[in-house]
């Protein structure tokens, strides 16, 4: 560990789940970037989007496809990042990363997926294993 190692721990088992070196980090100045999650468990997204704030980032969290078809059709949003969670069907969330990158071409979509499955069109696919896995690649954005 160094003097700029930030650690985020598991309370009841006091297990380290990630670490990260804040100098390598990106500042983040102004207004703070804003990820869109989509998740299909209320509880994992919830903690999802507690950590990701707690890192400075704005979560807007949305349950299900079609919940996040309604919000986002008639809204101006650009967010920096669109997380989609790994409890649902492949086919369901298949469904909702080709929407989204109709809607939102240019936007990152980091894809959490249970073992065996990535979907096609995410920008990265990674398996759904805790935030060990996929907090890297948001804080690399």
């Amino acid at each position: 560990m160094t003097g700029n190692d930030h650690i985020a721990m598991y309370v009841p088992t006091q297990e380290v789940i990630i670490r990260v070196d804040a100098a390598k980090v990106k500042v983040r100045t102004g207004e703070p970037q804003r990820i869109l999650q989509i998740a299909y468990n209320e509880q994992l997204g919830n903690e999802r989007a507690a950590l990701l704030r707690r890192f400075g980032y704005q979560v807007i969290s949305v349950m299900g496809n079609e919940s996040a078809r309604i919000l986002f059709s008639g809204v101006d949003f650009n967010p920096a990042l669109i997380i989609v969670g790994h409890a649902a069907p492949e086919q369901t969330r298949q469904e909702i990363v080709d929407w989204l990158k109709v809607k939102y071409p240019q936007t990152t979509v980091l894809a959490l997926n249970p073992r065996n499955q990535e979907l096609v069109g995410a920008d990265y696919n990674v398996v759904q294993n805790g935030p060990e896995k996929w907090l890297p690649y948001v804080l690399s954005l």
